[in-house]
């Protein structure tokens, strides 16, 4: 009879376990699609790429196809969105998930999400116009507050410098692997390269100029009131363990396909002897 309680218990902890994971799994992806970070995902991989067609007749021929080919497959936004969920799954707990989706589903929440979500698709023509008219017209004082009170809270300046820190790491890897074995940096002296080239605290004090700028286009269709109830829910416990470990879950994933992206290049490019 003992044995068989043992074998019980544990069957039913098993099953437990696997139901809480389960609904981890799935508060997860849907935190990730109703904040609208499932969306955004999809523009990445077209700005890295971009960022790489940038360089060539400073890179070879053969290297630039090769790195586009390796960014297209390494930031498949599919998977960084179930990279992403994995993470989040086991970062936060079923119901501070929820809270955070409680308050996206809102009139505010899904008004701001669906603003974030089209920003991320604007091209640059798009955002000329939009301050082409506005000129002659200076925002109000007490919006632009507003707008800057959204960055502080959103951590938006630490994401958009680790982003970019990021795609720079994936090119980087993806240059060193098409060198021969023996002359290849390898991941941590390229991020020591990377820290002195790209200093964090210097690069978010150019985001602080051009930021505000850049949010008050996003947010241009957004309400005060829906911008003040974004903030005050950034600021609560919830918002605060949301936004820290949505970001943290983001740039784990970006950093993972980085160094997908240099195995890639590894296996696209023949390297040649020194």
């Amino acid at each position: 009879m003992a044995r068989y309680l043992v074998a019980w218990s544990m069957a039913f902890v098993a099953q437990a376990a696997l139901a809480q994971s389960t609904d981890a799994l799935s508060s997860a992806q849907l935190l990730v699609e109703r904040c609208g970070l499932s969306v955004q995902l999809r523009g990445f991989a077209a700005q890295l790429k971009s960022q790489i067609e940038q360089q060539r007749g400073k890179l070879s021929d053969e290297l630039v196809p090769a790195l586009v080919e390796a960014a297209g497959e390494a930031f498949q936004p599919e998977a960084l969105e179930a990279d992403i969920v994995r993470d989040l799954a086991a970062r936060l707990q079923v119901d501070e998930m929820n809270t955070a989706i409680a308050w996206l589903a809102t009139d505010a929440g899904r008004r701001v999400t669906h603003a974030e979500e089209a920003a991320g698709a604007a091209n640059d023509a798009a955002m000329r116009d939009f301050f082409q008219g506005m000129k002659g017209k200076k925002p109000a004082a007490g919006r632009m507050a507003l707008i800057n009170e959204v960055i502080v809270a959103s951590y938006a300046e630490d994401i958009a410098v680790r982003g970019m820190r990021a795609m720079a790491l994936g090119i980087a890897l993806g240059m060193d692997s098409s060198q021969p074995a023996d002359r290849r940096l390898g991941i941590a002296r390229i991020e020591a390269q990377i820290d002195a080239a790209l200093p964090k605290e210097k690069m978010k004090e150019q985001m602080r100029m051009s930021m505000p700028v850049t949010y008050f286009y996003t947010y241009r269709d957004i309400s005060d009131a829906d911008l003040r109830s974004y903030v005050e829910f950034l600021r609560t416990g919830a918002g605060k363990r949301y936004t820290e470990q949505v970001t943290e879950a983001f740039m784990g994933a970006l950093v993972r396909a980085s160094v997908r992206l240099g195995q890639l290049v590894d296996q696209k490019t023949v390297k040649r002897p020194a």
